[in-house]
């Protein structure tokens, strides 16, 4: 009876160092090792440096004729924006509720960066 109890002793003595071992094998973490970059993480730190914007088509519909600017209303998105009149190249006059071709520009950066915009606006001819 004894020896069973001094197996069941050391059974539950190995378990228990079993499972320790388990846990503190789970709470390291491994270094991370730089020398390994690869290309793409390279690309992302790259880009993370400059401003990234993702290019959405739409209509830039003229809502407004100020004295020195032009104020336009952008679908998708129903975003207002203004463009100096000196930089708008259409032939004729431009009037309300025309519409134009607009790219509008939105930052994609994972981390936001305050020297991007984070919109843009172009108007195609």
């Amino acid at each position: 009876m004894e020896t069973n109890y001094n197996l069941m002793k050391a059974i539950t003595r190995l378990l228990l160092l079993t499972v320790l071992l388990f846990i503190s094998a789970c709470s390291t973490q491994p270094s991370k090792d730089t020398s390994s970059l690869t290309i793409d993480s390279e690309i992302t730190k790259d880009q993370e440096l400059l401003c990234v914007y993702r290019k959405v088509k739409g209509i830039a519909e003229l809502i407004a004729v100020h004295t020195e600017y032009y104020q336009f209303n952008f679908y998708p998105g129903d975003n207002v924006f203004e463009v100096n009149k000196k930089l708008v190249k259409f032939s004729g006059e431009l009037i309300i509720g025309q519409e134009l071709k607009a790219l509008k520009k939105v930052m994609n950066n994972k981390i936001p960066r305050k020297d991007c915009p984070a919109l843009e606006f172009d108007l195609i001819n």
